[in-house]
């Protein structure tokens, strides 16, 4: 099943590439494929080494490309054109963005959102459009 996603190309546009972007300390919350996701983008990431594998599981993470002193990218982000190379193809994860799990100091898992500051497209968002997404979820 693929998820709906909030932002579209609209919300995106203009952005400082934030949910593309990582700094050195981030670079653990890489994107991850399971195996059905990363067989749609076999054809851009094989032999590229865009993709690794992730922990003792059968999904893959995304090898982030040094863009700068302190800058990781998505090797599938264009950054010349402020888009996505697999736009169609996105993993789970990228499609879950601005959301994101996160595991509980005392167990459990939640579903955190980033602010506008991290995710300037939430405030091109419609009246009611990010509760109506948040119903969904």
């Amino acid at each position: 099943m693929k998820i709906k996603t909030l932002l579209g190309r609209k919300e995106c546009a203009g952005c400082d590439d934030f949910c593309c972007k990582f700094e050195k300390s981030g670079r653990d919350a890489a994107p991850i494929f399971l195996p059905e996701e990363r067989a749609l983008v076999s054809r851009e990431a094989d032999g590229q080494g865009f993709l690794k594998p992730f922990k003792k599981t059968d999904a893959s993470q995304i090898v982030l490309r040094k863009g700068g002193e302190k800058e990781y990218f998505c090797p599938f982000f264009m950054k010349e054109k402020r888009l996505c190379s697999i736009q169609e193809k996105k993993p789970f994860d990228c499609l879950f963005f601005p959301f994101a799990f996160m595991r509980g100091k005392k167990g459990g898992v939640y579903i955190a959102c980033f602010n506008k500051k991290i995710c300037p497209g939430l405030a091109k968002l419609k009246e009611g459009q990010f509760e109506k997404y948040v119903e969904y979820l």
